[in-house]
């Protein structure tokens, strides 16, 4: 059996599945627009990003209820809760069953002028260089290949301890 992590590993492990048959290839498959080849694309894409404002975070996943964007805005609302605290914005791009529960908590909580609702997108990559830093709070995961992606663009990432994440940011 082929893990895409050591934390499925473990689970497959914990089932009975015995050591010998489990081998961890991870999910390195990026398309090459994802990856910053030298020092000058970086520079570069950090440059324009200090023109954007407010600062920006990113998060890119689909709206199952799993994937911490009720987290997200439970910190942003804490954030705002703290005088004289500077904008933000906090782009969400995905979509799905649980997307309408979250923009009306989004609204419960006042926060509307915070949050930027992108939808599903093709153009992953102008979303990463349109944004500070890149924020993914899921419940569970396997691997997080958005974390990969974001990495790639150069971003730093906010993200829980759970599952694989922890094996794509070091």
């Amino acid at each position: 059996l082929i893990a895409v992590s050591n934390s499925v590993r473990r689970t497959l492990l914990s089932h009975g599945i015995p050591e010998s048959k489990i081998v961890v290839v991870y999910n390195s498959t990026l398309d090459q627009t994802f990856l910053l080849h030298t020092d000058k694309e970086f520079n570069i894409l950090w440059e324009n990003r200090g023109k954007i404002s407010p600062f920006t975070f990113l998060s890119v996943a689909m709206f199952t209820g799993m994937k911490g964007h009720k987290e997200i805005v439970d910190a942003v609302h804490a954030y705002t809760q703290i005088e004289h605290a500077p904008p933000i914005k906090v782009r969400l791009v995905g979509d799905g069953s649980k997307r309408a529960d979250i923009l009306a908590y989004i609204v419960s909580r006042g926060l509307s002028e915070c949050f930027e609702i992108a939808g599903a997108s093709n153009n992953i990559p102008h979303h990463l260089d349109t944004a500070h830093a890149f924020i993914h709070l899921a419940e569970q995961e396997t691997f997080g290949i958005v974390l990969a992606e974001a990495g790639g663009r150069g971003l730093p990432a906010i993200a829980s301890n759970v599952g694989g994440i922890p094996e794509v940011i070091d």
